[in-house]
């Protein structure tokens, strides 16, 4: 019975031709990068399932993801957007502004940003309060609330007058 064999490329001795490495040098007779390799194969094999796998994945998370809009630049003049009704209370050191934003334009705003200056006799800031309101179409009025997290119990902020405003605005698409 005769067998196949093949000449180690170190020692020029004749092996099994099924041999990963020579048995008198010892040296490897196995490319790594081969196919023949049964490692690399399945490396090569799994790695094309994933990639298979994750192009098919993506493309039917496309389907599902929501059309990207340009944003729409955020005008006062135009949005329709407005703040009124706003009253003020005060409890303690905290400082609080009730009021309501009304949609009197056409677009649907995903996030409107609402600022309020707590301002002093000589015109500069005590405080500055902040607010989001979310989602707002066409023709709704939202209530919202702004409210100081700064006085302390003992000493409460010292403000004359105040000034509201919508700060900016983001669009959403209908």
């Amino acid at each position: 019975m005769s067998e196949e064999l093949k000449q180690c490329r170190q020692c020029k001795e004749f092996v099994k031709a099924d041999a990963v490495k020579c048995r008198y040098c010892m040296s490897i007779l196995v490319s790594f990068y081969s196919l023949k390799n049964p490692v690399l194969k399945a490396s090569v094999i799994g790695f094309a399932i994933w990639l298979v796998g994750f192009i098919l994945v993506m493309s039917i998370a496309q389907r599902f993801e929501p059309k990207k809009v340009t944003p729409k630049e955020f005008n006062f003049q135009t949005s329709g957007l407005v703040v009124s009704n706003d009253k003020l209370t005060q409890r303690g050191p905290t400082v609080g502004i009730v009021a309501e934003l009304k949609n009197n334009g056409q677009d649907k705003w995903s996030s409107v940003d609402i600022k309020a200056k707590l301002l002093k006799k000589d015109g500069s800031v005590a405080d500055l309060l902040e607010k989001s309101v979310y989602n707002i179409r066409p023709g709704e009025i939202k209530y919202f609330k702004l409210t100081s997290c700064c006085g302390d119990k003992s000493d409460p902020i010292e403000f004359e007058k105040y000034e509201i405003f919508i700060q900016d605005a983001i669009y959403k698409a209908q």
